[in-house]
């Protein structure tokens, strides 16, 4: 059986900072603190890694992932925390393959790069407005690669 850990609690939004508060020893419970994580709540799930900062832990809420769970950070929630031992993979934005590999180290540096960098690359490619904003994007980050 997989460890999970179910609870409710209140989302915590402070400025431009939006995360669920981890009222347990998440060493305990997984095995180390900043564990990886499935975040359940309202029928919506995500993948996430629990943070620590200042004493504090928590797992981050992305504002997408705020709007997507039509969570009421007014009302307490229901979240479960479930391990999450699967591989985390990013599939690289076709674009960004194509111009990487143009470059003599571009691919293998992607490779070499965390799941949480390769996620953050990805975003910044795929969640572009405009394509100027995505083209300024994907030159800083083969720059940043090569």
């Amino acid at each position: 059986m997989s460890k999970q850990e179910t609870y409710t609690c209140r989302i915590i939004k402070e400025g431009n900072l939006t995360a669920i508060p981890v009222p347990f020893d998440p060493k305990a419970v997984f095995g180390k603190v900043r564990a990886p994580v499935v975040v359940k709540l309202n029928d919506y799930e995500y993948r996430s890694t629990i943070s620590s900062m200042k004493g504090k832990i928590f797992v981050p809420f992305r504002k997408s992932h705020l709007e997507a769970s039509s969570v009421d950070v007014d009302n307490d929630v229901e979240i479960t925390l479930v391990f999450d031992d699967a591989p985390r993979e990013i599939e690289i934005p076709a674009v960004l393959a194509e111009r990487l590999a143009e470059t003599d180290a571009g691919l293998s540096k992607w490779e070499t790069l965390s799941y949480s960098h390769k996620k953050e690359y990805a975003i910044a490619i795929n969640d572009a407005k405009k394509e100027e904003t995505r083209l300024r994007r994907l030159n800083k980050i083969v720059i940043e690669l090569s």
